[in-house]
């Protein structure tokens, strides 16, 4: 779960897999605007509650009612299987 993904490898698992994730400096980023306060305040907590299930932590800038989301496995140095893993659960959560 652990192996860096290609770059080849990295844009197809984001077509087939991350709409709305773009790679930004070797890391997979997503930008989401919110209505309030509150709405931002409560994604953080689910995605800290998320994160600490997969042990695995993304790097968040917090920007009045934006929130910028990078992923990186640091351990592996780069874009692995775990990226992807939390990425996608952080999508199904924007959708309830």
């Amino acid at each position: 779960m652990n192996e860096v993904f290609s770059s080849t490898s990295i844009e197809k698992q984001l077509s087939n897999r991350l709409p709305f994730w773009t790679v930004k400096q070797r890391e997979l980023n997503r930008i989401i605007v919110f209505d309030s306060q509150s709405e931002k305040c409560a994604f953080i907590n689910r995605v800290f509650s998320i994160a600490e299930q997969h042990h695995h932590h993304p790097t968040l800038w917090i920007n009045h009612l934006e929130i910028s989301i990078s992923l990186f496995t640091h351990d592996s140095n780069g874009i692995t299987e775990k990226d992807f893993v939390l990425a996608e659960e952080i999508n199904n959560f924007l959708k309830n």
